[in-house]
C-alpha cells in the first residue's frame, strides 16, 4: 500500500530528510495508528537505524517522543525509551510552546 511505498522511498533516499517545519519522517510516523504493530515497530526501528534522529527537534520544539506522548501513544513511548533498543532518546529535551 501507500505506507509501504512511502517507507521504501524514504529508505532508498535518506531517512534524515526534513519537511518545511523541520519534522523528520519519524515525527510523522509516530502520529500514525499502527495497523500491524509488528510492522509498525519494525518500520520505526528501520527509520532510526537508517539515520532518522529520534532527538531531532521540529520548528515547534518537539521531538518524536513529544508527539507520541501528546497523542497518548504509550506503546510508542515505551518502544522509543526501551533501553535495549539503543535509540538514546533524550527525555530532557524541552518543548517550545508558542
Amino acid at each position: 500500500g501507500a505506507l509501504e511505498l512511502l517507507t521504501q522511498l524514504i529508505f532508498d533516499c535518506k531517512a534524515y530528510i526534513k519537511s518545511i517545519d523541520n519534522s523528520t519522517p519519524l515525527h510523522y510516523f509516530v502520529r500514525k495508528d499502527p495497523q500491524d504493530s509488528d510492522e509498525y515497530f519494525t518500520t520505526m526501528q528501520r527509520l532510526i537505524r537508517k539515520g532518522c534522529d529520534p532527538n531531532a527537534i521540529n520548528s515547534n520544539g518537539e521531538a518524536a517522543l513529544h508527539g507520541a506522548v501528546m497523542r497518548g501513544k504509550l506503546t510508542v513511548v515505551s518502544f522509543l525509551l526501551y533501553p535495549s533498543n539503543g535509540f538514546n532518546v533524550d527525555i530532557n529535551l524541552r518543548v517550545k510552546y508558542v
